[in-house]
C-alpha cells in the first residue's frame, strides 16, 4: 500500500511540473476602473500588435461617446467599450480611452453594447487584426435586433457596422433578434 501511495505521489508531482496555472497577481495588482453601475468589465478581449498589448473592456451600462454634427455627446446608458493600452500600467498617464462611434452607427438607447466582443484574427495567420464587439439588445422601431461593429486593433475610431439584421417580416420576425449575445471568431484556412 505504501508502494502505491508513493508511486502515486511521484506521478502527481510529474503532472503538476506540466500544469500552468493562470494567476492572479495579488502583491502587485493592476486596477482599472469605471463608471459606477456601468458594468466596466463585463466582458473583455486582449490583443497584442506593434509590440503593444492592448485591453478592450466592455462596459454595457456605460455612457456612449458618439460623434455628432461635429462635436461628442453622450448616450446616456447605451453601452461602451474602452480601449485600455496595457503596456503602460506602471505609468501614471492615463491609459483607457473610450471609444467613438459615428452617429452613422446608429446607436439606440439602453442597447448595451460591450456585452460581447472578440478578437478577430488575420486571414491565414494567428494575428490579431480586428476587435468585434456587440449591442445585442440595439432597436429599431420595435424589435431588439442586436447589431455588432468592429475596429482596428488599437484604434477608437473608425468603427464600422458588421452584423447588420435586415429588415424584418412578419414571417421571419423572430430570426434575427437579439444578434450579439454571444460572439466568437475563428481562424479561417
Amino acid at each position: 500500500m505504501k508502494v502505491l501511495n508513493v508511486i502515486s505521489f511521484g506521478f502527481f508531482l510529474i503532472i503538476n511540473s506540466r500544469i500552468l496555472a493562470f494567476n492572479i497577481d495579488t502583491n502587485f495588482p493592476v486596477i482599472f476602473k469605471g463608471e459606477t453601475d456601468s458594468m466596466f468589465g463585463f466582458s473583455l478581449a486582449i490583443a497584442e500588435q506593434d509590440s503593444k498589448i492592448w485591453l478592450y473592456v466592455g462596459a454595457p451600462r456605460g455612457n456612449k461617446l458618439v460623434w455628432k454634427s461635429n462635436n461628442f455627446s453622450y448616450q446616456n446608458r447605451a453601452g461602451s467599450i474602452l480601449l485600455c493600452n496595457a503596456s503602460y500600467v506602471w505609468s501614471d498617464e492615463k491609459i483607457c480611452k473610450e471609444m467613438v462611434f459615428p452617429k452613422e452607427a446608429e446607436v439606440s438607447i439602453h442597447d448595451m453594447t460591450g456585452f460581447s466582443m472578440t478578437v478577430v484574427p488575420q486571414p491565414n495567420t494567428d494575428k490579431p487584426n480586428k476587435i468585434l464587439f456587440c449591442a445585442p439588445l440595439w432597436s429599431k422601431k420595435f424589435y431588439h435586433l442586436g447589431k455588432c461593429y468592429e475596429a482596428k486593433i488599437g484604434e477608437t475610431v473608425n468603427i464600422a457596422p458588421t452584423i447588420i439584421p435586415q429588415n424584418i417580416s412578419v414571417d421571419s420576425r423572430f430570426v434575427y433578434l437579439s444578434a450579439g449575445f454571444s460572439v466568437h471568431s475563428f481562424k479561417v484556412s
